[in-house]
């Protein structure tokens, strides 16, 4: 699959199941063309090489998961941050992606993904219906800075990725 640079605000990007480009997004899709435009790699594979060209409308759970677990970091809710990403659950599973990004309301989260429902990539609130849905979040590795041998601790998220994010999301 090619991944086209995401020059356009990502908010109203219409959804495609498996899209790869700003013609259409699905919910991994957006989170690999947005890693890919900000140049991140995954232990010296870039974002692309991790896709999964076909996958079904109901995606293989266990798969999503162990994709994530491999190359992300694992993080409690609890401490769910803007560049964060979760894994939540839609109809009771969970299959579904979305981008955790600071939001216009003073200390409030909000979560950018490509949402079927509405049938385009969408920014909102984090709010008390998502924060339940939640399975699972992870952390980007380029976001993470050791301690100690086989500890990590959060750090700044990489500039250059919040950066990108925060020009290609248009607030809706």
């Amino acid at each position: 699959m090619r991944y086209h640079r995401l020059r356009a605000p990502l908010a109203g990007v219409r959804f495609a199941h498996q899209g790869r480009s700003a013609g259409g997004l699905d919910c991994l899709g957006l989170l690999i063309a947005t890693a890919e435009v900000a140049g991140l790699t995954f232990d010296g594979q870039s974002a692309a090489s991790l896709d999964v060209p076909s996958y079904g409308t109901k995606p293989d759970t266990r798969m999503l998961k162990a994709k994530l677990d491999s190359h992300l970091h694992a993080v409690s809710h609890a401490d769910i941050r803007e560049a964060d990403i979760v894994l939540l659950r839609i109809e009771g599973s969970p299959q579904h992606l979305a981008l955790i990004t600071d939001y216009p309301m003073a200390g409030e989260l909000g979560m950018i993904h490509a949402y079927a429902p509405a049938r385009m990539v969408v920014e909102h609130r984090y709010d008390p219906h998502w924060r339940r849905a939640t399975y699972a979040a992870y952390r980007l590795p380029q976001c993470m800075t050791p301690v100690r041998k086989n500890r990590m601790r959060p750090s700044t998220p990489t500039k250059y990725f919040l950066s990108f994010v925060r020009e290609a999301v248009k607030r809706v």
